[in-house]
């Protein structure tokens, strides 16, 4: 099974998906954008491009890796933002035609909040928070649900939404107090970028 993790960027994504794998046994973060920094720093330059989304190669790259995820058995959480309808259809369709077993959620937030938690982070004038209403304008499309809005419910209510919703066993219990926040840290700093 693989979990996509869609959203625009600020959303929780990253941290939603290292719960999920945290609680989840079997399992297994896939970050596509792993994939399109190896590309950034092995290609020549002039084969790259602003957004590593639009490069075919980094498609096809991802495609195949998640088909190999999904022959070993374990469940596979991505989470990347993926809201080009071209790119979406490529991974997620190739996927599901491909007879891989994909569950898509978009978590949601409005603009301001998105907005508020990016500057938190010191990405106030990175190229992510210029693409926030892009990410919101798309992700309201039919093909980009089920939504799970972010500012309603908590890390671990969302975890458990997800996992509700694909019938799938959470095997650990939420983490409280002083836990909780040294994981939440620790998933932070791991992902600066």
């Amino acid at each position: 099974m693989i979990i996509w993790i869609n959203g625009a960027f600020g959303v929780g994504k990253t941290h939603t998906s290292y719960e999920l794998c945290r609680r989840i046994d079997n399992s297994f973060l896939f970050d596509p954008e792993q994939v399109g920094f190896f590309l950034r720093k092995n290609l020549p330059q002039t084969a790259q491009y602003d957004d590593f989304q639009q490069m075919p190669l980094w498609r096809r790259q991802v495609l195949e890796n998640l088909l190999y995820c999904e022959d070993t058995n374990a469940v596979t959480i991505v989470p990347m933002t993926l809201v080009d309808d071209e790119i979406f259809d490529f991974i997620i369709g190739g996927l599901k035609q491909q007879g891989a077993d994909v569950r898509h959620f978009s978590l949601m937030a409005g603009k301001q909040t998105i907005e508020k938690r990016l500057a938190r982070r010191g990405d106030k004038n990175a190229w992510n928070y210029k693409q926030v209403d892009r990410c919101l304008t798309s992700l309201v499309k039919p093909k980009y649900q089920l939504h799970i809005d972010t500012e309603q419910y908590t890390l671990d209510e969302v975890v458990e939404a997800i996992a509700d919703n694909i019938h799938l066993p959470l095997s650990k219990g939420r983490l409280n107090g002083l836990l909780k926040r040294i994981n939440w840290l620790k998933t932070t700093l791991k992902n600066i970028r």
